[in-house]
Parts: structure tokens; C-alpha cells; sequence
């Protein structure tokens, strides 16, 4: 193995042009680098060829510590084989909603994909305004491939643990027990939030019913591994078009992957959505524009449920000979197969909630807040809308699924305390 080198741009310009395959897709001509990494644990290059039009490779790298905290918070650059390896897979079962991957080197922790030049980072989009276009429900049909490809819908059970074991993820894992479930409850001192929730924080980590919630929440998410999640499933993890450009999503950055409970992944994209939609009444602009992006952003929670069910019921039904119900067993009851799968799916809504919660709660109590929140001026008006979450949060971990919901419409009680916490707001 050889010795690891953080690149620069000067190395990660010299990388390229020694492969042969990466050279062909950057183009012809000299070769720049332009580090475009604004996320919390790597560096990221973009490469543009003298004789392209456009750049069309991106290269990352993993580096040996926490890059929001500094060197005194290290950590193994192992999350670079979880990240290249999920994507990898992400390539086989939803090609048409992950970048493609061209190459990728574990010793030196880098993997050399796509660069999505007609997309960007959901997160600035809700900023600027840009429709959602339909993204919600195509990220809820990624994690519903995802889902059934990793689990015992479509596997036997002892290739399932074989995967458990191989994406066990205890550095980023713990990262996530620390700074979604455990550190933002307590004063810990990476901790930051703003003054005006400062009486909302106080009894946020003073209230034991709420803690209690919380910590069903972080148990299920240490000890359930229902499936292969992406680990980090916010709107800074998915690409979408630009305006104006035909419609696309692109979910990348699978670096937190590792077995566990499938609502962990569904409650956080849902959490971000909440949050999406709340900001829209402080970040000024066009208020028809947006108007219209909080209403996209509240229908989006109930999309992403709908397009994981759907692809789900695709999917199970069409072939169900992993060992979790195979045909077998169900000997042609095709009602009890259905009501079987309707009762399995409606307990992954029902933890949605509980994990949205959390990650509702850390964005406004812990070390990392989120572009959307960062981008309202007025910290008064920032207090509102946070304390708003705050509410939602506690909304979302206390009060359960009702026990009559359809399973089309399993988390729509969810939206609907989006829907009313906007309506205490106003409107843009």
C-alpha cells in the first residue's frame, strides 16, 4: 500500500493526466483544477480541459480528519471504501439517479466520478428559488432500490449479514451518534446555536419526555440494520437541474453508508424538507416564487413516502425470493403478501418522524446548521423559524402515526405540522 498524499491542485491535476481513461473524459488540452469542496469532511477538485466546453470530472478525496473541526478531530480515511463502494453499487441499481463512477484509487482515498455541470446542490437551490420539479418522489424511488437491493427482500440472509459486516462505518457512524442523537441534548462544547432559541434550547435539554424519544431514536439507529442506507440523505447530498434545464435528480455523497433502520434515512430527507419549506418566508425575493417552493417543499414530504412505496411495491412484488417472504412461504396468498408488505412498510413511516426529530433538532442545537437557515439576514426572523422547528421536532418524536392512516398517506401527519407551523409564520 502505498504512502497516503493529500492532493492539491497541482497533484490532483497530475493524477488525471496519468490515467488514461480520466484524461479521455476531461478533454483534450491542458488540464485546471478548481477545489470546490464546501462540506465538512473533504476536499473536492473539478477538472477543466483547454479544448472542453464544460468540465466533466470531479474527483474526491477523503482526508484524515474532520474538516469543520481541524486536525484535532481525526479520522480514518476508510469512509472513502464505504463511499466508492456505495456508489459503485448505486451505479448497478439507480444508475439514472447517482453520478457515474470512472475510477477510484482506496490507497490514496479518491474517487473520480461525473461532474454534474447543468446541476446544483439542492441545498442553494431552495435558496435561490429553483421548483423541486419532482425530486422528492424520485429520491424516495432511490431509497426504495437501495432498500430492496440490500436487504432480505431480494437476498438470502446470510449475504445480507456478510454486508453488514463489510459496511460497518464506526467513524462516521459514531460522528452521527455523537452530533445528531447524543451532543446537541447537553452542553457540549462544539454545540452553537443563535441567541434568540436561547430559552427554546434550555428546555429542549431540560425536557425528559422529549430526551426519551430521542433516545429511542439513537438505539434504533445503533442496533437496527434493516438495510443499506446512504447515511447522510439531506438536501446537501442531492444534485438537482438548474433552471430551466430538464428536470433531473442526482444523489451523491454515500459516505456515511452503513446498515441501519431505513426511516433514519427517510426522516432526515423529510426533516430537510421542513426546514426548506420554512425558510422560504425569510429569504426574501419573489413571494410567489416563493409561495410556490414551500408548497412544492410541504408536498415533498408526502412524495418521498409515495415514490419509496411505490418503487417498493414495484420491486417486492415483482420478485420476492430474498428470506425475508419468499413466494414459498406465501404458497399463492397474495392478499396476505400484500398486507404483510403494507404492515412492514407502514413501520418504517412510523419511525419517520422520531429520526426527522432528530435531525430537525441538531440543525438548531448542535455544531452544524444548514445553508437555508445561515442565508436568513434578520436574526429575529431566523429565531422565528427556528423556534418553529423546534416545535415541529417535538411534534414529530411525541406524537405517533395514526393508527388509521393509509399507507399512501402514512406521513402526511407529518406534513401537515409543516402546514401549520407556515401558517403561524405566514406566507412570503
Amino acid at each position: 500500500m502505498e504512502e497516503f498524499r493529500a492532493l492539491d491542485i497541482d497533484s490532483a491535476c497530475a493524477e488525471v493526466a496519468a490515467n488514461p481513461k480520466l484524461r479521455e473524459i476531461a478533454g483534450a488540452g491542458a488540464i485546471t483544477a478548481t477545489e470546490i469542496g464546501d462540506g465538512n469532511l473533504n476536499q473536492v477538485f473539478v477538472f477543466q480541459a483547454a479544448q472542453a466546453s464544460k468540465p466533466t470530472l470531479l474527483l474526491k478525496q477523503a482526508l484524515p480528519y474532520l474538516r469543520v473541526a481541524g486536525e484535532g478531530w481525526p479520522l480514518t480515511r476508510e469512509r472513502m471504501r464505504f463511499e466508492t463502494e456505495s456508489l459503485l453499487l448505486h451505479n448497478q441499481i439507480a444508475p439514472d439517479l447517482v453520478p457515474e463512477v470512472f475510477a477510484h484509487d482506496l490507497d490514496n482515498s479518491w474517487v473520480a466520478m461525473e461532474f454534474l455541470a447543468d446541476h446544483e446542490v439542492m441545498r442553494v437551490s431552495l435558496v435561490k428559488g429553483t421548483p423541486l420539479r419532482n425530486a422528492g418522489q424520485e429520491i424516495g424511488r432511490f431509497s426504495a432500490k437501495l432498500t430492496y437491493h440490500s436487504s432480505e427482500m431480494s437476498m438470502p440472509a446470510r449475504d445480507k449479514r456478510a454486508l453488514v459486516q463489510k459496511y460497518t462505518n464506526p467513524d462516521l457512524c459514531n460522528l452521527q451518534e455523537q452530533f445528531v442523537f447524543t451532543n446537541p441534548f447537553f452542553l457540549s462544547e462544539e454545540n452553537n446555536w443563535i441567541p434568540a432559541i436561547d430559552s427554546e434550547v434550555k428546555a429542549a435539554r431540560a425536557d425528559g419526555e422529549l430526551k426519551r424519544a430521542i433516545a429511542m431514536a439513537k438505539a434504533d439507529y445503533m442496533s437496527n440494520t434493516q438495510a443499506l442506507l446512504h447515511g447522510d440523505l439531506h438536501t446537501g447530498s442531492v444534485m438537482v437541474t438548474k433552471a430551466g434545464d430538464t428536470p433531473a435528480t442526482r444523489i451523491i455523497d454515500p459516505e456515511f453508508a452503513f446498515y441501519g433502520p431505513v426511516a433514519y434515512d427517510l426522516g432526515t430527507l423529510m426533516a430537510n424538507f421542513a426546514i426548506g419549506a420554512l425558510t422560504q418566508a425569510r429569504l426574501g425575493g419573489d413571494p410567489a416564487m416563493r409561495r410556490s417552493l414551500q408548497t412544492e417543499l410541504v408536498e415533498a414530504i408526502g412524495q418521498a413516502w409515495k415514490g419509496f412505496v411505490g418503487e417498493i411495491e414495484k420491486l417486492w412484488t415483482l420478485d420476492a425470493s430474498g428470506d425475508l417472504a419468499t413466494s414459498e412461504y406465501w404458497n399463492g396468498d397474495e392478499q396476505a403478501f400484500a398486507a404483510f408488505r403494507a404492515d412492514y412498510l407502514r413501520s418504517i413511516a412510523a419511525s419517520c418522524g422520531r429520526h426527522g426529530g432528530c435531525e430537525l433538532l441538531r440543525r438548531c442545537l448542535g455544531i452544524v446548521s444548514v445553508r437555508e437557515l445561515e442565508s436568513i439576514e434578520d436574526m429575529e426572523g431566523r429565531g422565528e423559524v427556528e423556534r418553529q422547528i423546534i416545535a415541529i421536532a417535538r411534534n414529530w418524536l411525541l406524537d405517533p402515526m395514526p393508527g388509521t392512516a393509509a399507507l399512501a398517506n402514512a406521513v402526511d401527519h407529518l406534513a401537515a405540522r409543516v402546514e401549520a407551523a407556515i401558517s403561524t409564520l405566514g406566507r412570503p
